[in-house]
C-alpha cells in the first residue's frame, strides 16, 4: 500500500469514467475473523471463535449524509491509480483500515497482472448502479483487515462497526433507499462463499480496539 493520507481527495476532476460515462467506483468489504484481533465484539450469537460463519466479522461506516445507514467503504476511482489501489485508499480514507486484499494470498503476479489489463474480470463483483447524476459501475474486493488506526481522515464524518455476516446481510439488504443496495448485498454474498474456503488462523494483529 502507498504511504497512508492524512486527507481524503476530493473532486471528480481526476475520476475515471467509462467509454459509456458511466462513473467507476471502487470499494472493498473489509472482513476479519474473531481469532484475528482483539477488539472486544459485542455480539448474541454463537461465540465459538473457532467455527466459520460465526467467527467472520464485516467492517461497515456510517453514511455521511445519513449517519443511519450502514455501507461499504467506497468511492471514485482516480487516475493516478489502479483499481486495487484506488479500493484500498478509499478502505482507509472513510474506514482507517490497513488490510491485504484477498486476491494477493490466492492468485499469482501473473494473474494478478492479467485482470489488471482486464477491468471485466474483478474479484468479488461488477456491478452497474443507476446513479443520481451518472450511471456507476461498482468493483469491490475482500480487504482482510490487519490493523483499524484510531486516526484516519473522515474519522470526524463517520462511525464504524464491525458486524456478525448475519448483521451485515440484514443491514445491507435493508436500506431500500440506497441504489447501491443490492450491489452490496451481492458483494457480501459473494465473500460469504469466498471465506468458507478460507482458515481463520490466529495472528499477531495490532488491530485498534476502538471500533
Amino acid at each position: 500500500m502507498k504511504n497512508l493520507s492524512t486527507g481524503s481527495r476530493t473532486g471528480r476532476d481526476t475520476q475515471r469514467y467509462s467509454s459509456q460515462g458511466e462513473r467507476m467506483i471502487v470499494g472493498t468489504i473489509p472482513f476479519t475473523f474473531q481469532t484475528d484481533t482483539d477488539i472486544d465484539i459485542d455480539t448474541n450469537t454463537n461465540t465459538n471463535t473457532n467455527m466459520f460463519p460465526t467467527s467472520a466479522r464485516v467492517l461497515l461506516i456510517n453514511s455521511r449524509k445519513h449517519p443511519e445507514e450502514w455501507l461499504l467503504p467506497k468511492g471514485g476511482w482516480e487516475m493516478d491509480e489502479d483499481r486495487m489501489e484506488g479500493a484500498v485508499r478509499e478502505s482507509w480514507e472513510e474506514a482507517g483500515v490497513v488490510g491485504e486484499l484477498l486476491h494477493a494470498r490466492q492468485r499469482g503476479q501473473q494473474q494478478q497482472e492479467e485482470e489488471e489489463q482486464n477491468y471485466d474480470n474483478p474479484l468479488l463483483l461488477d456491478f452497474a448502479v443507476k446513479g443520481k447524476n451518472h450511471d456507476q459501475l461498482h468493483t469491490y474486493y475482500g480487504l482482510r483487515i490487519k490493523e483499524l488506526k484510531e486516526e484516519w481522515p473522515e474519522r470526524e464524518e463517520r462511525g464504524r462497526r464491525l458486524f456478525t455476516l448475519v448483521e451485515a446481510e440484514a443491514v445491507l439488504c435493508a436500506q431500500q433507499r440506497r441504489r447501491d443496495r443490492v450491489a452490496q448485498c451481492a458483494v457480501l454474498e459473494n465473500l460469504k462463499q469466498l471465506l468458507v474456503h478460507q482458515v481463520p488462523t490466529t495472528t499477531s494483529s495490532s488491530t485498534s480496539s476502538s471500533c
